[in-house]
């Protein structure tokens, strides 16, 4: 197929195409390829730069928006911290305001129970200087009862007893109604202080004034307010203790024992239920008065 042509040709469909040419081709195909994968290089490179820079641009952007949300939930976590700060503030400040108010009210009530007490004590010891001059005009009019209840008697000193009967009382006793025969009993008992005698009763009350044992229990019974003889003795001696509470400045034992009672509580209780006042208040509210 090749002619005798020194030159070497090759056919494509049937056109011939020199070799020289050919190589030209080859040359400039090298050169197109080699400039392709230069170009290719370069754009790979440059894409890698522009890729790497996109990348720390992305990663930037990320880091960032984990600062905003690391600084978003700091700043919520500050507002959590300043409002649990305010809150407990406020329940602080009901906390004082409680307390203040409880101790404002305990206050007050002991500013009422104060008054309450001074006002108390003062009527009370108002009501003791009642009584205390109660009791001192009830025993001024007694011994000016007696003494006019007894002026009219026979004296002790004209009385005498009938011989070989001690039990026969003389003749001006036994004229007495049991109130007048009461009455005398009472003062001599009371002016010879027998009462104060721890023997005292009914038999030496016989013996001393030489009557029956009917006679005086008629006395006693029908022409006195007492209801049995122990009774009148009490009072007698309560009588006597309210003097010397006015009259001296003994202690209060010393005077119970000089009055015939057995201890100082007993002495108190029966004072105090016959005179309404305690032995100590009588004799604060005397002071008071004089």
């Amino acid at each position: 197929m090749f002619g005798k042509n020194p030159y070497l040709c090759i056919v494509f469909s049937d056109e011939y195409i020199d070799m020289r040419s050919f190589r030209y081709i080859y040359i400039i195909g090298i050169i197109g390829i080699v400039t392709v994968f230069a170009i290719v290089g370069c754009t790979g490179n440059g894409g890698t730069m522009i890729v790497g820079q996109q990348t720390e641009g992305l990663a930037k952007i990320d880091r960032d928006i984990h600062q905003f949300d690391g600084r978003r939930k700091y700043n919520e976590l500050d507002a959590i911290e300043l409002q649990q700060e305010v809150d407990r503030q406020k329940a602080y400040k009901r906390h004082v305001s409680i307390v203040a108010i409880f101790i404002g009210l305990i206050a007050l009530t002991a500013l009422f129970l104060a008054w309450y007490a001074a006002r108390q004590c003062r009527k009370t010891r108002l009501q003791n200087r009642v009584l205390a001059r109660q009791i001192k005009d009830s025993f001024i009019y007694k011994e000016k009862y007696e003494e006019l209840a007894n002026s009219s008697l026979v004296r002790e000193e004209t009385l005498s007893p009938v011989e070989n009967s001690s039990l026969s009382p003389s003749p001006p006793l036994a004229s007495l109604s049991p109130e007048e025969l009461f009455h005398y009993i009472e003062h001599e008992v009371s002016r010879r202080m027998l009462f104060l005698n721890p023997a005292f009763d009914r038999q030496m009350i016989m013996d001393e004034f030489h009557l029956s044992k009917e006679r005086v229990g008629a006395a006693f019974s029908q022409g006195s307010k007492y209801d049995s003889l122990p009774q009148f003795i009490s009072d007698l001696r309560l009588e006597y203790a309210s003097k010397l509470l006015v009259t001296t400045d003994l202690p209060i034992a010393e005077i119970t024992a000089k009055a015939g009672f057995s201890n100082a509580s007993v002495f108190s209780r029966y004072f105090s239920r016959k005179f309404q006042i305690s032995p100590t208040q009588y004799r604060r509210a005397n002071s008071e008065l004089s």
